[in-house]
């Protein structure tokens, strides 16, 4: 089962590039951290979506949900602590909470974000790499 960084689902939703990608992990499995659910919610009712509808569709996924524990949400702060860099590396707190949660998880982590699939390698945790809006992949270089 891989971990699906809330970009993956915008990108089903918005049918980019790398939906068809997204779509081929969710039919072998995958899960979502809820915080990154949020995101995808909140970046595209800020597009003009109903955040409602755009729940109901992420439930029809029917996608494993992961809660934030304490332990997760620690470990995701001290990588954006260590691993942040304002032009090199400019990795969002929900970015690290999905890193850390596949982590946690020990599972693969499916991204379009260059910066993401930067810190997946460095930690150590299998890339599933996803086309972004403009369809490129990311690469696994540190």
């Amino acid at each position: 089962m891989t971990l699906l960084d809330a970009a993956c689902l915008v990108a089903l939703f918005r049918a980019e590039p790398g939906a068809g990608r997204v779509a081929e992990v969710i039919a072998f499995g995958a899960a979502i951290s809820v915080i990154n659910r949020a995101e995808v919610i909140d970046r595209l009712a800020r597009q003009g979506a109903d955040p409602a509808e755009v729940g109901a569709d992420i439930d029809m996924l029917d996608l494993e949900h992961h809660d934030v524990t304490r332990q997760i949400a620690d470990s995701a702060a001290a990588l954006r602590s260590r691993h942040y860099h304002r032009t090199r590396r400019q990795i969002s707190l929900s970015d690290c909470i999905a890193a850390a949660t596949a982590q946690h998880l020990g599972r693969p982590l499916a991204t379009s974000d260059q910066h993401l699939a930067d810190l997946a390698a460095i930690i150590g945790i299998h890339l599933t790499a996803v086309a972004n809006s403009r369809g490129e992949r990311p690469t696994a270089a540190t």
